[in-house]
């Protein structure tokens, strides 16, 4: 996301991130439609840095269903000045002072590291602070990614094919997250190619299946 500063002074600018641990949930089908079953007993979460970004990650190390075994990431990319901090666990279904409490006062969260917390419902944060000059405009990147390697068809497992490059086991959330940051421009521009190809108006499939 973009971030300008219209005003003549300095400006501090925080964005904040946040996202509930679903690994480890359990999903049922309800007639046409699917409900998380929230289980929390299991889940663990994390923070890790690389030279490109920080990471929150989460993940569990059970799950009554297959396919939510395994990690999510939401990964914040280092900018030049930027100050990232972290959450790693709070309870999602509390009052959230553990986390608004700091941001609301400083723009910065508690850089707390913990594996878990009591609760069937379990989240973390993590928040990106620059300052900007007078016209000044910088970039926040994000990336949010998912290992959840497991499928299930015709009562056979099968691992998806975007586990080639990765482990198979469903622990490189983080590892996709930092790719996606360092490698978008590409991603995106062979998405375009592909999508292309589709979308021209050479193609003369139905209008419905090229939105």
């Amino acid at each position: 996301m973009a971030v300008k500063n219209p005003s003549q002074k300095n400006m501090v600018v925080s964005v904040m991130m946040s996202m509930p641990n679903f690994a480890g949930w359990e999903l049922k089908a309800t007639g046409d439609t699917y409900i998380f079953v929230k289980n929390g007993e299991a889940q663990q979460s994390g923070i890790i840095n690389n030279y490109c970004a920080v990471a929150l990650v989460m993940g569990s190390t059970e799950a009554k269903d297959p396919r939510l075994l395994g990690q999510f990431a939401l990964a914040a990319e280092r900018i030049e000045g930027a100050r990232i901090t972290y959450y790693s666990a709070f309870d999602a279904q509390g009052s959230g002072s553990e986390v608004w409490s700091s941001f609301a006062q400083t723009g910065d969260l508690s850089n707390v590291s913990q594996s878990s917390v009591d609760g069937e419902e379990q989240a973390g944060a993590i928040a990106v602070k620059v300052t900007l000059k007078p016209g000044e405009q910088k970039i926040i990147s994000f990336a949010f990614a998912w290992d959840l390697p497991n499928d299930y068809r015709n009562k056979k497992e099968f691992k998806k094919y975007y586990v080639a490059p990765y482990d198979i086991d469903g622990w490189d959330a983080t590892r996709i997250a930092f790719d996606a940051l360092q490698a978008r421009a590409q991603w995106s521009n062979k998405i375009d190619q592909w999508q292309a190809k589709i979308t021209s108006a050479q193609n003369n499939m139905p209008g419905f299946l090229k939105t």
